[in-house]
């Protein structure tokens, strides 16, 4: 398996696509998992943290009001 968990073999990959086409259920059951992973590891707090490394003084305030942003309108968005 690759780093993606994607098998390296192009056979492999073409047995797998396969499966998730004939497999409803584990479509929604990885999509589930793959959306919990991305709302446990990419919260607001760390993108805050990774901006916050390579940003001071009022350019930090701006990123940190950028972001805080954009997620509330995600929120909202993904509420209608």
């Amino acid at each position: 398996m690759g780093r993606a968990g994607l098998p390296k073999n192009p056979q492999a990959l073409v047995g797998a696509s396969q499966k998730l086409l004939d497999d409803p259920e584990l479509r929604r059951r990885m999509g589930q998992l793959g959306r919990e992973k991305a709302l446990r590891e990419f919260t607001l707090d760390r993108m805050l943290e990774g901006t916050e490394k390579g940003v001071s003084g009022s350019a930090k305030i701006c990123a940190q009001s950028l972001l805080r942003w954009h997620f509330c309108v995600t929120l909202i968005e993904e509420a209608t």
